[in-house]
């Protein structure tokens, strides 16, 4: 019996092997800016013949077991409980499409999809041989170290130690400032052709707009030439941290679950191969929390301060992500009985390290409540574009954005994309990732440590109802990565109920660092936004020397490549890459530089591939760029 048992957990293993990467191949995602779709009438034919295979070998097996299947679903769910779990698989199965049609056939196939999925993964986890064990999730240290390494290796391999999105090129050009002793430059010589987004030009000074709590953290990497190192090092910390926490609220045998399911999320692990600053968020967050889980314990003061500057540092990385994490730790210390020394401490701690920020909006806007991005983005797109809350006047007239200005329907689709984005980037299983967090919702009778955990995802859930973006397809649902443990828990609570859920998660969970992550890895993140470092490896090939290198395409991505690599001084001895934006421009650039050898580059969106030299300078005893990151 054991020998059939082990044949047909192996053929159900294979079986499965080939479903999920066929399905993988049937869907568009690539690496240009846009949320991922099923293939539904372009799909291969090869790949739909495995995916239909697969369904009748399942679906013929499970209608064999279909008494023993329904009385397994009677005993541990009402028919209600089941029909709002199969609900939020389907809303989660499909992208938002512009043509309802679409949208509706895509959620049916993705509902299909899952099912199938699901079902290979049951008959996976029944066929286990009883002799067999899987090894035991525990301890913080492993899964510590597998992110760092993964995420360290995709950066260097996926990434290419190379800035990709617009907000990626400002946080990356602002550590360089910050490494260099540097706030404000001087304004650059010909403006128009140094043009970043978000890179503010205010009369005679040039600096980033954006809030400088993350690149003051990716300075320190850009000062040690490693910048591709410090998101991978906060990620492997906030696991050891995420480990303390939890297992203080609930117990040992969830906080190893839940550090090894963020450890294998891809979600989770991409974020730390980028140079976003969500990650940093996180951290403190979960430093804030592990602090008032001390307090209780000894020191109450101490403990509570360092929590409110945790959570005052928030709004130096991501102003909205502060509030809500001073929101939810201050409510925390409120309703916690804790001493009135305490609350005190953490409100002079939150007040003191969030409020500080004030101080630097004066320096750059000459208004406390003015942040720099707000001001540089009323200047550039309209005002209150970037504003908080509903209005008609909310947004930029990005194509991703659904309808113009922000309305409570605005907010459900902006909620619809996400839960979308969750589903397939938290886990990357097959099966979709939220069947099992699902399941304990609707199912358990939620305890006091749930409902700490089910107000975090509320709080950021309403949070971002009134915020006119989704944050996009970049990184997931990377505007509600703070919801990222609580998710994970829940997750984990079903799993430990459940021996075969275990199971489940473990197969789910191997298939997706061996086929989701690289699949991810080269289709998506591999030259994303069709940013590139090429320009770095061309000055390394042909000595550009001391000279005037101009980038002939877009602003981002052509332009935007090239310019994180020039020195900050756009009059050193060393190449300076300038955008060829139009004929104007570029007579003033060659009146400004006009003892420099002149190079020209097609960008990417002019050769649909790689920078390529249109004209080339002669040089003679230039010496070597110095292109330091």
């Amino acid at each position: 019996m054991n020998s059939g048992k082990a044949k047909s957990f192996f053929f159900w293993t294979l079986l499965e092997c080939a479903g999920q990467s066929a399905t993988l191949q049937l869907i568009d995602a690539g690496n240009r800016l846009h949320y991922q779709h099923y293939k539904l009438l372009h799909g291969s034919p090869l790949f739909l013949s495995i995916l239909a295979t697969q369904a009748l070998f399942v679906f013929g097996a499970l209608f064999q077991k279909r008494v023993s299947l329904l009385r397994w679903l009677k005993e541990h769910f009402h028919w209600w409980q089941l029909a709002i779990i199969l609900s939020l698989l389907v809303i989660s199965s499909a992208a938002l499409s512009a043509q309802i049609s679409t949208y509706v056939s895509e959620l049916l196939f993705g509902t299909f999809v899952q099912l199938v999925h699901l079902a290979n993964i049951a008959l996976i986890a029944t066929n286990l041989p009883e002799s067999w064990k899987f090894p035991a999730w525990k301890g913080p240290y492993v899964p510590a170290f597998l992110v760092l390494t993964l995420a360290c290796a995709l950066n260097l391999l996926s990434y290419e130690n190379h800035p990709h999105i617009t907000d990626e090129v400002i946080y990356w050009m602002q550590a360089r400032f910050f490494a260099h002793g540097a706030m404000k430059l001087s304004a650059p010589p010909v403006p128009d052709a140094f043009q970043i987004y978000m890179m503010r030009v205010d009369g005679p000074q040039w600096y980033p707009a954006t809030p400088p709590g993350w690149p003051f953290a990716l300075a320190v990497g850009m000062w040690l030439h490693v910048p591709w190192i410090i998101n991978p090092v906060i990620a492997a910390l906030n696991l050891l941290i995420a480990y303390g926490v939890v297992k203080q609220i609930y117990n040992d045998r969830i906080a190893n679950l839940s550090v090894w399911l963020l450890a294998v999320s891809p979600w989770y692990i991409f974020l730390a191969m980028s140079f976003m600053n969500h990650m940093l968020t996180l951290t403190c967050l979960l430093v804030g929390a592990w602090a008032l889980l001390r307090s209780r314990e000894t020191k109450p003061a101490m403990w509570a301060l360092l929590a409110g500057i945790a959570a005052g540092y928030a709004c130096w990385i991501r102003p909205l992500d502060g509030i809500i994490v001073v929101s939810l730790l201050g409510l925390w210390v409120l309703g916690s009985h804790s001493k009135t020394s305490a609350v005190i401490a953490f409100a002079v701690g939150a007040i003191f390290a969030g409020g500080s920020l004030l101080l630097w909006n004066m320096q750059f806007t000459g208004s406390a409540f003015q942040f720099p991005i707000n001001a540089y983005l009323d200047q550039h797109f309209s005002k209150n574009s970037n504003a908080y809350g509903f209005g008609p006047d909310r947004g930029m007239g990005w194509k991703i954005d659904p309808y113009p200005g922000h309305s409570p329907r605005d907010g459900m689709l902006n909620a619809l994309l996400n839960t979308f984005s969750i589903n397939a980037d938290l886990f990357g299983w097959s099966s979709g990732s939220l069947v099992f967090l699902a399941a304990f919702l609707f199912r358990a009778k939620l305890g006091k440590q749930d409902w700490l955990m089910l107000a975090v995802i509320c709080t950021v859930f309403v949070a971002y109802f009134f915020y006119y973006f989704s944050g996009g397809p970049d990184f997931g649902a990377r505007y509600w990565f703070l919801m990222i443990v609580p998710l994970v828990v829940f997750t984990a609570r079903f799993i430990d109920q459940f021996p075969q859920a275990r199971v489940a998660a473990t197969v789910l969970s191997i298939f997706a660092l061996l086929l989701y992550v690289p699949w991810r890895a080269a289709d998506k993140y591999h030259h994303y936004w069709n940013m590139r470092p090429d320009v770095r490896e061309l000055a390394g090939k042909n000595t550009f020397g001391r000279s005037l290198v101009l980038i002939r395409g877009e602003s981002h991505p052509d332009y935007s490549s090239a310019a994180v690599y020039n020195p900050l001084d756009l009059n050193a001895n060393a190449p300076i890459f300038a955008w060829d934006r139009d004929e104007k421009t570029r007579e003033r650039l060659l009146q400004y530089y006009v003892d420099r050898p002149v190079w020209i580059l097609n960008g990417p969106t002019i050769t649909g591939g790689g920078y390529e030299i249109v004209r080339e300078s002669k040089l003679q005893d230039q010496g070597s760029p110095h292109l330091s990151h």
